[in-house]
């Protein structure tokens, strides 16, 4: 799968070329996380993310990616980020934002 700004040729092989550098088209972006939510991260990193990564042959993935691949897999999903967003505030699912005032 490539993204609209990647795009794939004879020259360039997906497995070990990064989906973008460091450049014009990047910028940094800080992250605010719970110490407990980032250590969980780590580990599910470690152990399922990037081993399946290599078991499918795709080399030296940076955080970048694994940031930018993050945010477009919100994009994508929005109502499940507002999911997550209510359940940590303790908002139950199907009360979909309505409360007595």
């Amino acid at each position: 799968m490539t993204t609209g700004e990647q795009v794939a040729n004879e020259e360039t092989d997906p497995y070990t070329t990064k989906a973008f550098e460091f450049g014009d088209e990047a910028t940094q972006f800080p992250f605010y996380v719970r110490e407990t939510t980032l250590d969980e991260w780590n580990t599910v990193d470690d152990v399922e993310v990037t081993p399946a990564l290599v078991q499918d042959g795709v080399k030296d993935v940076t955080t970048s990616e694994k940031h930018d691949a993050m945010l477009q897999m919100v994009m994508d999903n929005p109502d499940v980020l507002v999911e997550y967003i209510k359940d940590a505030r303790g908002i139950e699912a199907d009360t979909d934002g309505l409360r007595d005032e």
